[in-house]
């Protein structure tokens, strides 16, 4: 990867930076840099056979913890269910849900943190090449998708689906959508252990259990954060609002994987995104309402929690 970025290009030192970090401590707790890793990948000039050639050598095993109790599970069905169910312990950045019907089981992808539409795509191509290469594991045969649905595609993109999957995909939908047959998720696993299984559904059980306790207080610190976001609470202030400790309150963040900081970011975009969305709303407008005097600041500050400047990120919200 390191090779298809120029020397003099400022994101190699970022790209470095960013890898050693997961390297020392692989997805916990970094939300925003697996982002930012994401995007830089996503960007490279061959990006679009990195996504897929990334996700069919690399096991999911490679990414979560949460893949290793998958590989025990009596079918393929079974096995996504548990991930779709207990993914947010662990994923930084990606969630899924999974349902069926008579026919098919439909596994949806989507984002925790606004994503741009270049990693969004790199993102997609990258998961569901994954999830076939593990689906093929079981199955012996390649071609394991009835159809993929997605949000955004690129030509490039789309010839790679055609050359990996045999299918071409239909775009523009609302969410980014693997369709699998119901006789591909009913194939027995070889590999299955039914006890190991379900004591691994035990101990995750008790793990989603805990976060839904401080889900509700992310919850009710996303209230907060929102109803003054010109002039957010900072950590200490928001502790006392709660009262709470700030390390209670850092530890508590903490076990749901999350941060005030991140919080914060996530506050002020979703904010963004629906002022900006009328167009007559322009920027120095928006950096007053979330408590900016300087617009270059607001700028700065702008870009880096979502990738783009503020232009950019209305444009392409008026542009759907």
């Amino acid at each position: 990867m390191e090779n298809a970025i120029p020397p003099e290009s400022p994101v190699r030192g970022e790209l470095n930076e960013l890898v050693q970090s997961f390297a020392k401590n692989p997805f916990a707790d970094q939300h925003e840099q697996a982002r930012r890793l994401f995007e830089i990948m996503a960007e490279l000039p061959l990006g679009h056979e990195l996504a897929f050639l990334a996700g069919s050598q690399i096991p999911l095993t490679a990414y979560a913890p949460l893949a290793i109790p998958m590989k025990f599970a009596p079918t393929l069905g079974d096995s996504l269910h548990f991930l779709a169910r207990y993914v947010k312990l662990q994923a930084p950045l990606i969630t899924f849900d999974f349902t069926q019907d008579e026919h098919f089981g439909y596994f949806a992808l989507d984002f925790r943190l606004p994503t741009s539409e270049t990693a969004e795509i790199f993102l997609t191509a990258a998961v569901f090449s994954a999830l076939s290469a593990e689906l093929s594991l079981v199955t012996g045969g390649s071609h394991n998708f009835h159809s993929i649905k997605l949000r955004n595609c690129t030509d490039t993109y789309l010839a790679m689906y055609k050359k990996f999957f045999a299918i071409c995909p239909d775009i523009n939908l609302s969410e980014n959508t693997g369709v699998i047959p119901k006789k591909v998720l009913e194939t027995p696993n070889p590999f299955a252990d039914r006890a190991s299984f379900k004591r691994y559904g035990v101990e995750y059980e008790q793990q989603l259990k805990d976060s839904r306790i401080t889900g509700q207080l992310s919850e009710k610190i996303s209230g907060i954060l929102t109803s003054q976001i010109s002039q957010p609470p900072n950590m200490h202030d928001l502790a006392l609002q709660l009262n709470l400790s700030d390390r209670q309150l850092r530890f508590a963040l903490t076990k749901e994987g999350t941060s005030y900081r991140e919080l914060l970011m996530r506050c002020r975009v979703e904010y963004s995104r629906t002022q900006l969305r009328n167009p007559r709303m322009n920027i120095s407008q928006l950096a007053r309402k979330l408590g900016y005097n300087d617009i270059t600041a607001f700028n700065h500050g702008f870009k880096r929690w979502t990738g783009k400047s503020p232009t950019e990120f209305q444009r392409e919200l008026l542009s759907k």
